[in-house]
């Protein structure tokens, strides 16, 4: 255990120092089995290293993600973003997503997830269908494209942009959700709420997710 607080001062991340804590253990047990004097100390230690802060989430803002979709000429990727975006559902969870009575229905993480679908949505996929873009179905609407073609296309376009200096990070199609996150509970001040959107098993982990990105 001193050991561990030891080390756990150093600049080491914690993931290095369970590295370093399991390879002196495995070591010290080599010892024991071919020296009988020896002892692991390792041995039922029970302090694990503190969980430092992370890095706050990347979160853009409304502009930003404008500017990333206008910079995206495919238009079910267009549509995809502001699916997040109006939302929040994972981008995971977009090729088998189905809409019904203006909710959608998909899974995410072994689990059934569904939320409420905005007007916004709505209007934009029955635009769609009305003009047959690109086969774009209002039910099935993300079916014909796979996540990580969605993800690599938004980076692309978002790396783009930030190498120009037109926004401040490269962003990763999961900061949409982030975006969708911080709105909503500026809009409400209701972490229920917010854990329902987000479909998280429990509301302590809403409250990390929340407090990750600075709006608590």
């Amino acid at each position: 255990d001193d050991f561990i607080t030891e080390v756990n001062s150093s600049e080491l991340s914690n993931l290095s120092i369970r590295a370093l804590v399991s390879s002196c253990s495995s070591f010290f047990s080599f010892l024991e089995r071919r020296y009988p004097f020896m002892k692991n100390p390792f041995r039922g230690t029970k302090t694990r290293p503190p969980v430092k802060n992370k890095k706050r989430l990347e979160v853009p803002t409304k502009k930003e993600i404008e500017l990333i979709i206008k910079d995206i000429a495919d238009p079910i990727i267009k549509a995809a973003i502001i699916f997040i975006m109006e939302c929040g559902v994972r981008v995971g969870a977009l090729p088998k997503l189905e809409i019904r009575n203006n909710k959608y229905y998909s899974y995410s993480k072994g689990k059934e997830i569904s939320w409420k679908v905005t007007d916004k949505v709505i209007k934009l996929l029955a635009k769609a269908r009305k003009a047959k873009q690109n086969n774009l179905s209002f039910n099935n609407p993300f079916k014909n494209k796979s996540s990580e073609v969605i993800r690599n296309i938004f980076y692309r376009s978002s790396k783009r942009l930030y190498e120009q200096g037109k926004i401040k990070a490269a962003y990763s199609i999961h900061d949409i959700r982030h975006y969708f996150a911080v709105t909503l509970y500026k809009q409400t001040k209701d972490i229920e709420l917010i854990r329902q959107a987000l479909n998280h098993s429990s509301i302590a982990v809403t409250g990390i997710y929340l407090k990750s990105l600075e709006v608590e």
